[in-house]
């Protein structure tokens, strides 16, 4: 425990000095002004704000001058001038904290809540506005590293937030009937039914799903009722499919468990040769394209790096989609993978048949399953619902830049390639952009299990 304190002492040591220098060069009114401020904006992307809360609309925002606000005050100071004005115009206050630069976010919202009693939570509590801004405040406590005194806070809003009202069935906006959305997913029950998200032109909305929340455009997930059924006709051939490939007499729910689904591929594994590879490639992406679909925009899962341990019941606190699917993002792929394909045995060796490499940037995450002991024969990727071949120029750099023998490391710059291909809009625009030096190239976790993703590039 000592060594994991240092080591989280040591990076919010590094998160305090970074925030720091920002602040520094943010008011310096130097050379360094524009720099920093391209450093803030490219910080927001790649921790997905821009995706979020940070894609909001700019609006006009008279209410709270955001230069007086921040004035001559630090972070804690901004947060206990916040403080007194939440109550009477939480809308003003979330906006305001929305405005903040990401290396003060999460410490104005610590100053805010401190400064806040517990009844005053529970009033911002029972107001839609109000959530909003304490969902808003847990967000940015939450990201990155969270020190003992921002858990402690977050704790007092969770502990708010339990005791008001939810909303029920009832008070969702009449939904219309061959609509393919269940009432957990219908936008009168979103977290933010007043002020949803702008993303590219679409409102983006925010469920609490369990202990999960999800993020959906729209129009993401609704289709037609013949489509519907359609999509439902193909999870009934495909569990009769599974049965086939079962002992007599197995049971095969529908939609599958996560442990069905590992007998079946395990099944039609085979021996693993190339043939049985690609058989399991093009079944699995089937499985993944029938039960499951990409919420959108994301989920937060509540269970963090350790989801793939804590499938089950995560996946339990998600919603179906009427026609049978199963609401998840990227990552729930990538853990759902390691939980079905990882576990599946070569018989002649009894070890594991696949070696699995986690990558993930930070926003979006893809897995690579590479045969055992010949990583180069029929790999292929998990992308969300999209199980593809790993392309020829992917494997070719790999091993130009692997050393013979380092599989591991084959594996690696194999999904770096892919993730580098896809940030830049395909492999052969990839090109032209590295000619112009435009190149994106965002830093990348790699690691054999969902859990222990570290960083490569």
């Amino acid at each position: 425990m000592k060594i994991l304190d240092s080591v989280r002492n040591a990076v919010g040591a590094a998160a305090e000095a970074a925030r720091r220098t920002a602040e520094a060069a943010k008011n310096s009114g130097s050379q360094a002004e524009k720099p920093a401020a391209d450093t803030q904006r490219r910080m927001d992307e790649l921790t997905g704000r821009t995706s979020s809360f940070e894609s909001l609309p700019k609006m006009a925002r008279a209410s709270i001058d955001m230069g007086e606000l921040e004035k001559g005050r630090d972070n804690s100071a901004i947060g206990e001038e916040l403080a007194r004005k939440a109550i009477g115009t939480p809308n003003d206050v979330n906006d305001a904290v929305r405005q903040l630069g990401y290396f003060s976010r999460d410490d104005v919202s610590l100053g805010l809540s401190s400064k806040l009693s517990d009844e005053q939570l529970k009033q911002l509590a029972g107001t839609s506005e109000g959530k909003q801004l304490l969902e808003r405040m847990k967000t940015e406590m939450g990201e990155g590293w969270t020190s003992s005194e921002e858990q402690a806070q977050i704790a007092r809003i969770d502990s708010a937030l339990s005791t008001a009202p939810t909303a029920s069935v009832g008070d969702a906006k009449k939904a219309d009937p061959n609509s393919n959305l269940p009432s957990e997913l219908q936008p009168g029950n979103a977290m933010t039914e007043h002020d949803p998200v702008k993303v590219d032109g679409r409102n983006v909305r925010f469920y609490k799903t369990g202990e999960n929340v999800t993020k959906v455009p729209d129009d993401a997930l609704d289709i037609p009722p013949e489509k519907q059924a359609e999509i439902r006709g193909k999870q009934e051939a495909f569990v009769a499919e599974m049965k086939s490939k079962l002992p007599a007499g197995t049971k095969v729910d529908n939609p599958p468990t996560l442990e069905q689904a590992q007998k079946y591929f395990q099944a039609i594994a085979g021996k693993g040769t190339a043939a049985d590879v690609e058989n399991v490639r093009k079944k699995y992406g089937e499985f993944l394209t029938d039960f499951y679909v990409h919420a959108g925009q994301g989920v937060d899962w509540g269970a963090g790096k350790n989801l793939a341990n804590n499938l089950e019941k995560s996946f339990a606190d998600q919603p179906r989609l009427k026609d049978g699917r199963q609401v998840i993002d990227c990552e729930g792929f990538a853990a759902l993978t390691e939980r079905v394909l990882g576990p599946i045995q070569d018989p002649a060796t009894k070890k594991p048949m696949f070696e699995l490499m986690q990558s993930a940037t930070d926003n979006h995450a893809i897995t690579g399953v590479f045969r055992r002991g010949d990583p180069f024969n029929k790999p292929f990727m998990v992308s969300n619902d999209s199980v593809t071949p790993i392309p020829d120029h992917a494997m070719e750099n790999a091993k130009k830049l692997a050393r013979p023998g380092q599989t591991e490391s084959a594996e690696k710059f194999m999904l770096k390639e892919l993730v580098y291909d896809e940030v830049n809009g395909g492999h052969e625009k990839r090109l032209e952009q590295s000619k112009q030096g435009k190149e994106e190239r965002p830093a990348i976790e790699a690691g054999r299990r969902f859990d222990d993703r570290k960083k490569f590039f």
